[in-house]
């Protein structure tokens, strides 16, 4: 029971609040509205602007339609007219009109008809490609671009024999050829032209669009003032085509190989570093490729190209050598582990647990190199044509009329380099041409004045101004470290003017072989005292791709150990005579 008046014994009070709760929001809170308020204005305010750009965008493609359709409607109107064409440029690729307007121009060309209403335009229809007005020539240009690119697109397309047809005639038969062929070539022919080519099978040789498209391929070489282009443009977009002479008809591959201007080589030799280091060859598999079709078309004429002809192809394929990776030409097989059967299993476990003990030589976490491109067999066949004897024989004849073997000592050393397994091949072909007078040529136009070696130039070896001199140099070297593998002692020591057993003798005199070899100790001193351990084994040689200092000294010393080798023999039978 409660007392009245609040008198309790226990003196507790009951507080009663007669007002309400009156609780007021904190700062927080009317922060936190703020900016709940303020998303959903602006999530409403994007979702509007949302609204409006999809309703513009609806809007502008029902108007597009609408317009296409009314394009389309008067470009079959007037397919033979300039209205037409002014249609058809604006319509973009659009392959059936392009197609329509293609078929009726070369069917018109040809004198055909497949129905009425195309006979009566045929019949009204002008000479539509033979116009040199400027604004026929502006909208023909524009629309034989889009035939290329359909023709990229979709080469094996109903209309592609028809857009071939008209191409051709464009380019060859109009008095604006050359202006047509100038505005193609800068808008991508040939790369256009080289996927078509890729994106019909090998195996599809009676294609019906292969001939056509070889005809057009071949039509901007007929301009002499356009050659350097268009060669530079087919060595990088059509001759790195994948089996390339496989793809088309002898007839076609016949007119091919007679039209290229192989011996207009010389025309791009301020090119090849370019060619080179373009877009399309910046992969290893189109660098061989490219290779396995230069040696396919140009062998055959080394004895009638010009000394820059054939110096300016030598160039072109040492470069693209020694941009690939060792072995590359000739990639290995696959490792696959040996057949095993019960005898093979041991259940010693003591030998189960026998540690595995590696070698390891370097602690650099270098990456692995790029697995290397497993080749056609096809290719691989035609790749051997460079290492064999009777194509190093005929390029060796070709280079003996020329005054310059520079080209020809980058080639051989790039194609020792890459295809190590066909190294000895190579160099005992090259020793035993002309009684090893090559030997003597190199050494005596070349290395003999070369600054690498010299006394009072030993330290400078690395000097990326010496880039020029290291291919005769290193191939000197294996060239003569080869000799050595066949000389005999008495063919080592006999004088210059007399022959050893069976009139063979050594290349070099031993003045000139005491002097080449004071040059290789020389290198061989600094690369392995004075230069870093780091940088002689990954560090390139200027001009050699992927050429390390230490396979440079590797092959100085094998020489210098050679040299020596037969000195010490000299010395051990005059202490015994």
């Amino acid at each position: 029971m409660f007392p009245l008046f609040g008198d309790d014994p226990s003196g507790k009070r009951r507080n009663i609040d007669l007002g309400g709760d009156r609780a007021t929001a904190a700062f927080s809170d009317i922060l936190n509205d703020a900016k709940i308020q303020r998303s959903q204005r602006l999530e409403l305010k994007r979702k509007q602007d949302s609204a409006v750009r999809i309703q513009a965008w609806w809007r502008g493609i029902t108007q597009l339609r609408s317009v296409r359709q009314d394009l389309r409607r008067a470009f079959e109107q007037d397919v033979s007219g300039i209205r037409g064409l002014r249609c058809l440029v604006l319509l973009g690729q659009d392959q059936h009109a392009l197609g329509l307007w293609s078929t009726t121009v070369s069917g018109r060309a040809q004198g055909k008809c497949q129905n009425k209403t195309q006979a009566s335009r045929l019949h009204s229809a002008p000479d539509i490609l033979h116009h040199s007005e400027e604004n026929w020539c502006v909208l023909l240009r524009k629309t034989s671009s889009m035939l290329l690119r359909s023709l990229a697109t979709d080469p094996q397309s109903q209309y592609a024999v028809s857009h071939l047809n008209v191409l051709t005639q464009l380019l060859s038969n109009t008095p604006a050829a050359p202006e047509y062929v100038q505005y193609l070539l800068r808008h991508g022919f040939y790369q256009l032209l080289g996927q078509a080519l890729v994106q019909i099978p090998v195996e599809s040789k009676a294609s019906p669009i292969l001939p056509p498209l070889v005809s057009l391929l071949t039509v901007p070489l007929t301009h002499s003032d356009l050659l350097q282009v268009c060669l530079r443009d087919i060595v990088a977009h059509i001759l790195t085509i994948p089996l390339l002479p496989n793809r088309l008809p002898l007839q076609s591959l016949t007119l091919l190989s007679a039209r290229l201007p192989i011996s207009s080589f010389n025309l791009i030799s301020s090119s090849i570093s370019d060619i080179v280091d373009s877009s399309p060859l910046s992969a290893v598999e189109p660098k061989i490729h490219l290779l396995a079709n230069l040696v396919m078309f140009t062998p055959p004429r080394y004895a009638k190209l010009t000394a820059t002809a054939l110096d300016t192809y030598l160039q072109l394929t040492a470069m693209l050598m020694n941009a690939l990776p060792t072995r590359a030409l000739e990639p290995p097989l696959p490792k696959q582990d040996p057949a095993r059967s019960w005898a093979d299993d041991d259940d010693d476990s003591d030998n189960e647990s026998t540690p595995q003990v590696t070698v390891v030589t370097s602690f650099d976490m270098n990456p692995a190199p790029p697995p290397l491109p497993q080749l056609d067999k096809r290719t691989l066949t035609r790749l051997q044509t460079y290492p064999s004897v009777q194509h190093l024989t005929s390029l060796l004849s070709a280079v003996q009329h020329h005054p310059s073997r520079l080209s020809f000592i980058a080639f051989c050393f790039a194609l020792t380099t890459v295809w190590p397994a066909k190294r000895d091949k190579v160099l005992g072909t090259v020793v035993a041409f002309n009684g090893g007078g090559l030997v003597r040529e190199v050494y005596r136009l070349y290395v003999r004045s070369s600054p690498l070696g010299r006394d009072e130039q030993s330290s400078a070896v690395t000097n990326p101004d010496y880039a020029e001199a290291w291919p005769p140099l290193l191939f000197l070297a294996d060239l003569y470290t080869q000799a050595l593998l066949t000389m005999g002692d008495d063919e080592f020591f006999a004088p210059a003017g007399s022959g050893g057993a069976g009139g063979a003798r050594n290349p070099l005199t031993l003045d000139e072989l005491v002097v080449f070899s004071r040059k290789l100790l020389n290198i061989a001193f600094v690369l392995y005292w004075r230069e870093d351990p780091s940088s002689v084994q990954q560090d390139g040689v200027p001009g050699l791709g992927a050429v390390k200092w230490e396979t440079v000294r590797d092959k100085l010393t094998k020489c210098l150990q050679a040299i020596h080798a037969r000195e010490y023999v000299y010395a051990f039978w005059s202490q015994l005579a």
